[in-house]
């Protein structure tokens, strides 16, 4: 196992940390080889079947060329569960995790009317539904390959979500048949200016319907689901959102401006500003 790892390394010492390269091996373990953790660490000096040294190169060598580990593996873990991913859905991100873990831990109640919105793959949707299955959960996507991918991990997952393809950005001219208890969005945020200071694997391979905004207009996505929300909410339903770390005091303006109260921006794990929470007044 040590030499074919030996060259996985190698090949990608130029392109990725030390540290991520480490993290994408327990990755590869698990999923290529079937290791737990534990099983890898002590197994790692073990000979490797010539078809999964051969798997494992073909991996690496994709890897160098920018391709996400969680395309060419097709699933990723979120949450506690597993997600189909692929071309035309945004990878789940851990600070997503974070948003789904303060609204389950903010919302006791079993029994509530939920929507995700702009839902991509499905995972906050998914989440909060395999958690609450007790709830009622819609999501909506423009996207009609995201809402295959997402109903497909619905599916996989055991879990009651209906989905819906609705475009957010017009959606005062739709007739919802429902209101919410929560609203729940990571929506696009990225300025188009910004595209240059990311990385190539994301821009070249994620959907960028998914994570750009126009330049002159950052809050779009923000400032369209938070007037939906204000009409579609119950009375104290709550608004969440994942926000670009930069724009808190932005959000705390939009949604106050709105009438929305009890307006937190709140820290992710790594300190950064990518939460928003309120209540509707």
């Amino acid at each position: 196992m040590q030499e074919c790892l030996s060259y996985f390394r190698k090949r990608l010492q130029e392109v990725y940390p030390s540290e991520e390269i480490e993290a994408m091996i327990r990755i590869i373990a698990k999923d290529v080889l079937g290791l737990s953790g534990v099983q890898y660490l002590l197994k790692r000096n073990d000979p490797i079947p010539e078809e999964k040294q051969k798997e494992i190169i073909a991996i690496a060598d994709r890897l160098f060329q920018g391709e996400p580990l969680q395309y060419i593996l097709g699933t990723t873990e979120f949450y506690g569960l597993t997600f189909h991913v692929e071309p035309g859905c945004l990878i789940p991100r851990p600070e997503t995790e974070e948003l789904v873990d303060l609204i389950l831990k903010e919302n006791t109640s079993e029994s509530l009317t939920i929507v995700d919105i702009g839902t991509g793959s499905g995972c906050i949707a998914v989440s909060l539904a395999y958690n609450k299955p007790q709830s009622k959960v819609f999501a909506f996507d423009i996207s009609d390959k995201a809402l295959q991918i997402a109903r497909q991990n619905a599916t996989t997952n055991d879990t009651q979500v209906e989905f819906r393809k609705i475009d957010i950005l017009t959606w005062d001219t739709i007739q919802m048949g429902e209101k919410f208890d929560i609203i729940v969005s990571n929506p696009p945020y990225i300025s188009q200016s910004e595209i240059e200071l990311m990385n190539r694997n994301v821009i070249d391979h994620e959907p960028h319907l998914a994570l750009f905004v126009p330049n002159e207009d950052p809050l779009l996505f923000y400032r369209k689901i938070a007037e939906f929300a204000a009409i579609y909410l119950n009375p104290h339903g709550r608004l969440y959102f994942e926000i670009h770390e930069d724009r808190g005091s932005e959000m705390q303006v939009l949604l106050t401006s709105l009438n929305f109260k009890d307006i937190r921006i709140l820290k992710d794990i790594n300190g950064k500003q990518r939460m928003a929470a309120c209540e509707l007044d």
